[in-house]
């Protein structure tokens, strides 16, 4: 599993490697936040829906999918 949806809060969750979850959260806080529990230290990271643009989103969930892609070969 890579991403979640939930409907209500309009947010998607997405799992990166360490190094991308940090990029993605320093370059847009208030769009991209860590789980703030064990879940986020391991890469599971908060994405506001309603605030991020549509190419972003595409390039993160495309990264999230290859980056659990790769681990299972």
């Amino acid at each position: 599993m890579f991403a979640t949806y939930d409907e209500k809060k309009n947010q998607a969750v997405l799992k990166f490697n360490e190094i991308d979850q940090s990029v993605f959260c320093a370059s847009s806080e208030m769009i991209f936040y860590p789980i703030p529990n064990k879940w986020g230290k391991q890469g599971w990271t908060i994405v506001e829906l309603s605030k991020v643009r549509t190419e972003m989103f595409a390039d993160a969930l495309l990264l999230s999918y290859q980056s659990v892609s790769s681990k299972k070969k």
